[in-house]
C-alpha cells in the first residue's frame, strides 16, 4: 500500500515538474527584462504610475512583451538583410563562371 501511494506521488511530480519550471522560469522572465526594461520602455509614463503597486505585474508583463517582440523582429530584419546579403554574394560567384553565367542569366531571365 505504501508503494502504491509513494509511486502515485512520484508520478504526479513527474507531471506537474515541467508546469511548475514553465511557471518559474515564466517568472523569472517576467521579473528579470519586464522588471530591468520597465522605465524604458515606458518612459512617456509618469513614474507615479510605473510604481503602482497594483499594477507593478501589468507593466512588467508589458514590458517583457514588448522586449520580446522587438529581440524577434530585429532577429527576422537580420536574418532577411543577412541572407539577402549572402545572395548576392552568391550571385556575384555565379556571373565570374563563363559558363554557369550564361545558363544562370538565361533561367533567371525566365522566371522573371
Amino acid at each position: 500500500m505504501l508503494t502504491s501511494i509513494r509511486r502515485a506521488f512520484l508520478s504526479g511530480v513527474i507531471l506537474l515538474a515541467p508546469l511548475g519550471i514553465t511557471i518559474f522560469v515564466f517568472n523569472w522572465l517576467v521579473l528579470k527584462i519586464g522588471g530591468s526594461f520597465k522605465a524604458k520602455v515606458f518612459f512617456f509614463l509618469p513614474r507615479e504610475i510605473l510604481t503602482d503597486p497594483k499594477l507593478e505585474l501589468f507593466w512588467n508583463v508589458t514590458a517583457t512583451i514588448i522586449v520580446v517582440f522587438l529581440v524577434t523582429l530585429l532577429g527576422f530584419l537580420s536574418r532577411y538583410f543577412v541572407a539577402k546579403y549572402l545572395w548576392s554574394i552568391g550571385e556575384r560567384l555565379l556571373h565570374t563562371l563563363p559558363v554557369v553565367n550564361t545558363v544562370y542569366n538565361s533561367v533567371k531571365q525566365i522566371i522573371e
